[in-house]
This record gives structure tokens, sequence and C-alpha cells, in this order.
């Protein structure tokens, strides 16, 4: 059962790097809620930014799906693995909406 369970959160985890690669490597800004792209001071530098913080975002699910799968033996485990993921995603998604902030123009 654990092994379906990391499975399906490795799976989960390719939607986050499939937009990371956009947002890093096309360039892809439009996928970004609630930015005006007319106030993009450096848009090649927003859209490494973001997707790089989209890649982390993926590993994160990911390395939790890896732990889960391999290594939690408990749902104990399983539970401390799901509130960490459910942690630092929320942290990882504060740290790119605060520094965003850099990459636009003011106003």
């Amino acid at each position: 059962m654990n092994l379906l369970a990391g499975v399906i959160f490795i799976v989960a985890a390719i939607p986050a790097f499939v937009v990371g690669y956009l947002l890093h490597n096309k360039q892809r800004l439009g996928l970004l809620s609630n930015v005006d792209l007319a106030l993009v001071a450096d848009a090649a530098a927003l859209g490494r930014f973001t997707g790089r913080a989209m890649y982390f975002i993926g590993a994160v699910i990911a390395g939790v799906g890896l732990y889960v799968a391999s290594f939690a033996h408990s749902k104990t485990g399983i539970v401390y693995a799901v509130l960490f993921m459910t942690i630092a995603i929320n942290a990882l998604i504060g740290w790119m909406m605060v520094g965003m902030k850099r990459y636009m123009k003011p106003g």
C-alpha cells in the first residue's frame, strides 16, 4: 500500500516540474496568476526564479513520495511526511510570492 501511495505522490509532482520547466526555460509568465506582465521589469529573471521555485515544490512532493514508498512503515510516519510536505510547500509558495516582487517595476 505504501508503494502505491509513494507512486501517486511522485506522479503528482510531475505537473510542478512541467510548470517549472515552462517558467524557467520557456519564460511562459502567463502561467503566473496575479502578475501583470506590463509591470515585469526582468521577465527572464522572473521566469528563472519562479521556475526554480516550482522545481523545489516538485522535489518536495517527489521526495515525500520516495519516503512514503521506501521508508514509511507506519501511518504516523506518513502523517509526519505529509505534514512536512504541507509546511514546506506553503513556505516555498510564500518565498516565491515575496521574491517575485524583486522583478516587478514599481507602480
